[in-house]
C-alpha cells in the first residue's frame, strides 16, 4: 500500500549511511515503516562528507529503495548533522542601560540578533542555546520582566563547518530531493536517550561511534558542552590491524576478544589468540592493545568535561553508541572517570513500533530514531504537489489555446467581414476581367494549319502567274 504520511530520517555515520521512514502517532509513539543501510567508509570520514561522488551514491541508492518500500515518492528528509564538523563556543553579550529598565521580550530577541551575527570565519553558527542571564549581580533563567541597569546573556553556540554544509547541500541537491532541516544529531540522540530528570540534575551523554565519540553535557535541563573527539571504534580496530590482519579480521577479533578494561597482569602468559590458521599473538599483548586505546578515549572524554560539571553529574555518565557495547567498558569508564553511575543505553525512551523491520538494541540505531524523532513535516510526496505542476501547465495550455481561439476567430471575423465589404467590387472585377479575357481571344487570330497555310500559298502563287504582264517577263 501506498504510504501518504511519513518523516524520512538520514544518519550520515562513518561506517554506513543509514536511512529510516515512519510515521508519528498521535499517542506519541512512532511506527516504522522502511529502513536502509549504505557502506560508508568510502565516503564518509569521522561523520563529515570527504567524497561527494560516492556519497550522492550512496544517498541515491537509499532513497531509491525507501521509494520502493513505500511504493512513494519521496520529496524532502531530514539529516543528522554530527561528526567532526560540530564544535561548541561560548559567547556572552552585555547590554547597559541608562537607568532602571524592565527586560522585554524585544530586548531578549535583540541579544539574540547580535549572538546571531557573531563572525567565526570557516565556521557557521547551527544552534544557539542560552545557558543563562546575568541580570545586574543575579543569575536568571526567565529574566523577562525584571528591572536592571545591567544585562548579560551568555549563549553555548554550536558551530558547523561551511564546507560541510555546502558538500551536504551539494550531495542532496545532485540526488534531486530537498533538506526538510539539519538535525544536529547529539541533540536529536539525547532527546530520545535521557531523561528529563537526568538532563536536571546533570549528566554526561557519550556516543561511542565508529569514527568519532560525541560528548554532550547537561546540567539543570540545558545542553552546557559539546565537543567531537577524532577517535572511535575503527581507531580500536586499526591498532588490532597493526598484528599485520586485514581490518575485517581486526574489526572480528575486537568484538570477540575485545576488553575496555582488564587486568593484564591476570592473563597468563601461555594463552593466546589465534589471527589466522597459521599464526597467533598473546592474549596478553592483544588486550593491552585494545585497552590502550580505549583509555585514551576516555581520557579526552574527561578532559573535556570541566571541574566545573565533572562533580555535577548526578545523573551519571549515559554511553550509547556501537563503542558501548564492547566488554567491560562500564567498569573503564568508572575506573578512569572517578564517577560511580553510569549505564549503558542501549535503546531509546521514545516507544518504537515496527513490523517486518529488524531494529538493533546495542545503541548503534539510536541517534537515526533520533532525527527521526526530530522530523516534524511530511516528507512524502503528496499527490496534490505532484499534480500542482501539471495542473499549472494544464491552466497554461488551455489558456494560451483560448487565446489561439480567440485570435483565429477574430480573424475568421475579420476575414469575413473584409469579404462582405468588398465583394460587390471583387465581383465587378472579376466580371471585367472576365470580359476582357473574352474581347483578347476573339481579336487573336487563330492560328492556321500546315495544310491550310500550304493551300494559301499555292492560291497565291497560281494568282500570280495569272495576273503577271508577258511582255514585261520578256524583257
Amino acid at each position: 500500500m501506498e504510504a501518504k504520511n511519513f518523516i524520512v530520517a538520514i544518519e550520515l555515520g562513518s561506517s554506513k549511511i543509514t536511512g529510516v521512514a515512519g510515521k508519528k502517532n498521535p499517542d506519541g509513539s512512532i511506527t516504522l515503516l522502511a529502513m536502509v543501510k549504505e557502506k560508508s567508509t568510502g565516503c564518509i570520514r569521522k561523520g563529515t562528507v570527504y567524497n561527494i561522488e560516492k556519497t550522492v551514491q550512496c544517498v541515491s541508492n537509499i532513497i531509491n529503495e525507501l521509494k520502493k518500500k513505500l511504493n512513494s515518492d519521496i520529496a524532502q528528509v531530514y539529516v543528522g548533522i554530527g561528526g567532526q564538523s560540530l564544535r561548541s563556543v561560548r559567547n556572552t553579550i552585555t547590554r547597559e542601560f541608562d537607568g532602571e529598565t524592565v527586560i522585554s521580550d524585544e530586548i531578549i530577541a535583540d541579544l539574540a540578533k547580535i549572538n546571531r551575527k557573531e563572525n567565526y570565519n570557516d565556521h557557521i553558527i547551527q544552534d544557539a542555546v542560552v545557558q543563562e542571564y546575568k541580570v545586574d549581580a543575579r543569575y536568571q533563567i526567565e529574566p523577562v520582566g525584571i528591572t536592571c541597569r545591567h544585562l548579560e546573556s551568555s549563549y553555548l553556540n554550536i558551530l558547523t563547518k561551511k564546507l560541510f554544509n555546502r558538500n551536504l547541500k551539494s550531495c542532496f541537491d545532485s540526488v534531486g530531493v530537498n533538506i526538510a532541516g539539519q538535525v544536529l544529531a547529539p541533540e536529536a540522540l539525547a532527546d530520545v536517550i535521557l531523561t528529563d530528570v537526568e538532563k536536571n540534575i546533570g549528566c554526561a551523554l557519550i556516543d561511542l561511534g565508529y569514527g568519532t565519540t560525541t560528548v554532550s553535557v547537561y546540567y539543570k535541563g540545558l545542553l552546557r558542552h559539546l565537543c567531537v573527539i577524532p577517535l572511535g571504534g575503527n581507531s580500536v580496530t586499526r591498532d588490532i590491524a597493526s598484528l599485520q590482519v586485514e581490518e575485517s579480521t581486526a574489526e572480528g577479533l575486537k568484538l570477540r576478544y575485545g576488553s575496555a578494561y582488564t587486568k593484564v597482569k591476570d592473563v597468563p602468559v601461555d594463552e593466546t589468540i589465534s589471527l589466522d590458521k597459521d599464526r597467533s599473538v598473546e592474549k596478553k599483548k592483544f588486550l593491552t592493545i585494545v585497552s590502550a586505546r580505549i583509555c585514551e578515549i576516555i581520557e579526552n572524554v574527561k578532559h573535556q568535561i570541566s571541574e566545573e560539571y565533572l562533580d555535577k553529574l548526578a545523573g551519571g555518565i549515559i554511553l550509547t553508541g556501537g563503542g558501548s557495547n564492547m566488554k567491560d567498558i562500564i567498569p573503564a569508564f568508572k575506573n578512569i572517570m572517578g564517577v560511580d553511575k553510569v549505564r549503558i543505553a542501549d535503546y531509546v525512551i521514545t516507544d518504537i513500533k515496527s513490523k517486518n523491520i529488524f531494529v538493533a538494541r546495542d545503541g548503534s540505531m539510536n541517534t537515526v530514531l533520533g532525527i527521526l524523532s526530530a522530523g516534524t513535516m511530511n516528507c512524502a510526496q503528496l499527490e496534490e504537489e505532484e499534480n500542482i505542476l501539471e495542473i499549472n501547465n494544464e491552466k497554461e495550455d488551455a489558456e494560451v489555446a483560448e487565446e489561439s481561439q480567440t485570435a483565429l476567430k477574430s480573424d475568421s471575423e475579420s476575414v469575413k467581414e473584409e469579404k462582405t465589404v468588398s465583394e460587390p467590387v471583387k465581383e465587378e472585377l472579376e466580371k471585367e476581367t472576365s470580359e476582357e479575357d473574352e474581347e483578347k481571344v476573339e481579336e487573336k487570330p487563330k492560328k492556321p494549319s500546315k495544310f491550310k497555310k500550304m493551300f494559301t500559298e499555292c492560291k497565291h502563287f497560281l494568282r500570280t502567274m495569272v495576273t503577271e504582264d508577258p511582255d514585261e517577263n520578256d524583257n
